[in-house]
């Protein structure tokens, strides 16, 4: 009994630690940054309003629901959080092309807490999403606490490695089919391994096919337990030759293919698509794979994934620092020596030997479906791993603590214990954190027209762009550039006049080679700018592929483009802001920092919001006259030079 008070307490410490670390992640992210988050609740807002499901149909010019390749049940549970269904969630939010780490915004006043609204009903999904989180951290501990009975400190290891991991905190604390997919995996391989070790009950029978049919209709990535639970009962059956267990696959597998076959049926009959692969390459033919399948190839989507795994935050636009990296890196590969060294030592002996090979032939399932995801698709995403979080969890628990003999590998498994939770507040506070930091920048100066790219910004052509600040505190700049290569440029502000000196600069290399990019140049409030003249300057050192687009007429009257000293007879695509709060601009002061940050001028996920929105709404939207903006220039272009 004493024993399993220390359980108690300990898994109770663990589970209070993911909830703090969930609540922060859901707190400190706004609505709709997670990935395809305004898409899931899309799908959950159209379930909510018309009580059926969507059409699929990729010949129509809008109104998709792209989420709805995915199986509903996620989905049908989201739809009782739904409130205000009448006006669609993409004709709610906006497109955010200032500096700060969303895209995609919700309005300030329902956002705001105590939330209201649709973003009342956002947040109240995304705790049932952190609650399936906590449910997976428990099952992890149960599971390694069924494995190997009495192992504290290994279940320890096992559940807080999820608890704590970044990608899992940021994916459970936003809306998306992943975070219940994972929980009744967990739950579902829970059974299986309770099987193996032969505890079979017609209610446990039951559960288990009740749970597998809530599997398969949560996500499809989960279809590969079907030969799971086949290989799990095989292999019993040649071990205890007993009748019983043939008929709980049949009665399992019936139960599982009752709850959910209807939906691959369906989708069979009206599109000829069981499990949508067409639908999907059709609704999202940016996804398909363009580059050769050869071995750079197979080496991005290893490493792109291995840090996507551990945490790439938002759109995939945030990843963990190199530091953060290392230290998930070396663990991991401690984890593996580790565990070659247990299996070769304790393999033929060890009562556990069964359940570690089916927790490995599960992890090779979801390792084949990620493969040939990658082979059709470009999708270097870590978290679909998630489906097999439990193996995972297990596989680094038992490589830890067998990393060093005896006494030394419980010493350094504790130090790894420490490890495991200081780096999660790190990532937290050193990444996520500053990624959504509010600046407070509202803005001013607004030239969105262009047409024309200027020569490469090199060490003969300086490019700069005068303006009037009709704000104080003036402590932004955005420009719109093209780059094929990643070289270095200076973004520099100061007032206009040929004796005036820098006030601030800062270096910035393209995070993308891109022909449409933002750029943001960042810099303490220049607390008496208003009224007062300014020269943004971009130069280099040297000869750079650094360009800025630009209008060949003059648009902006309050001041002109030059190309070194000469006039190029337009302006600058730009934009500038201030900061109106007070506070904070005495914070900003003390801090001296001086920030560049960069955004895709159009992103995927406002082309896949734009996709969403009815023909009608979309033709005047954002991003439908961003996307016009970038045709326009293209065909126009030839005619700058």
């Amino acid at each position: 009994m004493v024993g399993m008070t220390i359980e108690k307490k300990v898994l109770g410490l663990i589970l209070a630690l993911y909830f703090l670390l969930a609540l922060s992640y859901s707190y400190i992210t706004p609505l709709w940054s997670p990935p395809d988050e305004v898409r899931h609740f899309s799908y959950c807002e159209y379930i909510a309003r018309n009580h059926s499901l969507p059409y699929l149909d990729a010949t129509m010019e809008g109104g998709h629901i792209t989420q709805s390749v995915h199986p509903p049940l996620y989905y049908l549970i989201g739809s009782f959080f739904c409130r205000d269904v009448n006006r669609p969630i993409q004709e709610t939010v906006f497109i955010d092309d200032g500096p700060g780490g969303s895209i995609i915004s919700h309005p300030y006043n329902e956002s705001r807490f105590p939330y209201s609204g649709k973003a009342l009903g956002a947040h109240l999904l995304r705790l049932f999403s952190i609650f399936c989180g906590a449910l997976t951290v428990w099952l992890v501990f149960k599971i390694v606490w069924l494995i190997y009975p009495g192992a504290l400190l290994c279940a320890v290891l096992a559940s807080l490695f999820v608890a704590t991991l970044p990608q899992f905190l940021h994916i459970s604390a936003s809306i998306s089919n992943e975070n219940l997919s994972t929980f009744l995996s967990a739950l579902y391989m829970f059974y299986l391994l309770t099987f193996l070790l032969g505890r079979l009950s017609k209610k446990t029978v039951l559960i288990a096919g009740i749970t597998l049919g809530c599997c398969l209709l949560t996500k499809s990535s989960s279809l590969f337990y079907v030969p799971l639970t086949v290989f799990v009962f095989s292999w019993i059956w040649f071990r205890d030759r007993k009748k019983k267990y043939f008929i709980s696959l049949v009665a399992i597998l019936a139960v599982g293919a009752g709850l959910s076959g209807w939906w691959y049926i369906r989708n069979w009959y009206f599109y000829n698509d069981p499990i949508f692969t067409k639908a999907l390459e059709a609704l999202q033919p940016w996804s398909l794979r363009l580059r050769p399948l050869n071995f750079d190839y197979i080496c991005e989507v290893f490493s792109r994934s291995f840090v996507s795994f551990f945490g790439n935050f938002g759109s995939m636009q945030f990843p963990i620092n190199s530091v953060h990296l290392s230290i998930y890196a070396g663990l991991s590969c401690c984890s593996v020596v580790g565990l070659i060294i247990y299996l070769k030592n304790h393999y033929k002996r060890c009562e556990a030997s069964q359940s570690l090979i089916t927790l490995m032939v599960c992890l090779l399932g979801a390792s084949c479906f990620f493969i040939l995801a990658n082979i059709r698709y470009s999708m270097f995403m870590g978290r679909y791993f998630f489906v097999a979080i439990a193996p995972i969890a297990v596989f680094f628990s038992v490589g830890i603590l067998n990393f060093l003999p005896k006494r030394a590998g419980k010493i350094f498994s504790i130090i790894c214990l420490v490890l495991l939770v200081a780096v999660s507040i790190d990532v937290l506070r050193k990444v996520v954190i500053p990624a959504y930091q509010d600046f407070y920048l509202k803005k001013m100066t607004d030239q969105n027209d262009f047409s024309c790219l200027s020569e490469v910004v090199s060490e003969t052509n300086l490019i700069h762009q005068t303006f009037v600040s009709p704000q104080n505190n003036l402590s932004c700049v955005r420009v719109l550039f093209s780059a094929s290569s990643k070289d270095e440029a200076l973004l520099s502000i100061k007032e206009h006049g040929v004796s005036s000196p820098v006030l601030y600069s800062a270096k910035f290399k393209p995070d993308l080679l891109s022909r449409f990019q933002y750029s943001f140049f960042m810099f303490p409030p220049i607390v008496d700018s208003k009224g007062k003249k300014y020269d943004l300057m971009v130069s280099s050192a040297e000869k750079t592929t650094i360009s800025l687009w630009y209008a060949p007429n003059d648009l902006y009257a309050g001041g002109k483009m030059y190309v070194n000293q000469d006039l190029a007879g337009g302006d600058l695509f730009f934009a500038t802001y201030y900061c109106d709060n007070s506070e904070f601009v005495g914070r900003w002061h003390k801090s001296g920092q001086v920030i560049t940050k960069q955004k895709p001028f159009v992103d995927f996920s406002e082309l896949q919001l734009s996709y969403e929105m009815e023909k009608g709404f979309k033709t005047n939207s954002a991003v439908q006259l961003k996307i016009d903006q970038v045709i326009s220039s293209q065909a126009v272009e030839h005619d700058c030079n």
